[in-house]
């Protein structure tokens, strides 16, 4: 579309249609890359969020007033963020697709606007909600039978495919999956992460999170999923034939 540009300084009336890649890892990367120019360049943005992310990300955004989030269907989604934008007269800020090539997808996002990627974590913000994190794990203690606050957080299924992992420890496991998860809902996940022991992920959006969630576990990448992947803090890397 006419309306659709990749760079900064196109940006006109100081607001924009941000359309970055939409799965949820997508949209943590991203966090910091919207936070910085709602909130520290004064631009107002405009977020895409597919239907089965809006209520986990109307979360992530609820501190951030300059963000407004709309609603698409993942089959016609390129359809919807057009309409969208030309009923209300917006640019479309399009981030990674075609321009991503084989570049490290996370990083190209912030390359490609010319922005460090360590604001990524710097504009990084989590809400916090106590209340719930005491619940959520009040519930998955009793769903995995866990006895002791010394375990390991698992996260090893895709949105195609669940993968068996390479774990050595005998600590107690919760396995990160929708089957399991009381409020439907990642983010609530948050001091979990920061109380384990152990980590173990695969490429998805729960390893991004973990990238800007601080915790003292020790953290294994399993690279089962073979991306283009620039990660941050010591993880150990997990090695498959």
């Amino acid at each position: 579309m006419k309306n659709t540009i990749y760079k900064l300084n196109k940006i006109k009336n100081n607001k924009v249609l941000i359309h970055h890649h939409l799965g949820l890892g997508d949209t943590i990367i991203c966090n910091g890359l919207v936070n910085y120019l709602s909130n520290v360049k004064g631009i107002e943005c405009f977020l895409p969020v597919k239907k089965h992310y809006l209520d986990m990300v109307t979360y992530l955004y609820k501190d951030n007033h300059r963000i407004k989030l709309f609603s698409i269907d993942n089959e016609t989604r390129d359809d919807d963020v057009e309409n969208f934008a030309r009923e209300n007269s917006l640019q479309i800020l399009k981030i990674g697709f075609e321009k991503v090539k084989k570049d490290n997808f996370n990083t190209y996002f912030y390359k490609q606007l010319r922005i460090p990627y360590e604001y990524s974590f710097r504009y990084f913000n989590l809400p916090e909600d106590s209340e719930k994190y005491a619940r959520l794990e009040k519930h998955l203690f009793d769903y995995f039978d866990i006895n002791s606050n010394d375990y390991i957080l698992v996260h090893n299924e895709s949105s195609y495919e669940k993968y068996d992992l390479k774990i050595e420890s005998k600590l107690d496991q919760i396995i990160i999956n929708k089957e399991s998860d009381l409020f439907n809902n990642l983010f609530i996940y948050k001091d979990l992460i920061r109380k384990a022991k152990e980590i173990h992920c695969i490429n998805g959006s729960f390893l991004h999170l973990v990238e800007r969630v601080d915790s003292n576990a020790q953290l294994f990448y399993h690279h089962l999923r073979k991306n283009n992947i620039e990660i941050q803090k010591s993880w150990e890397w997990v090695l498959y034939d």
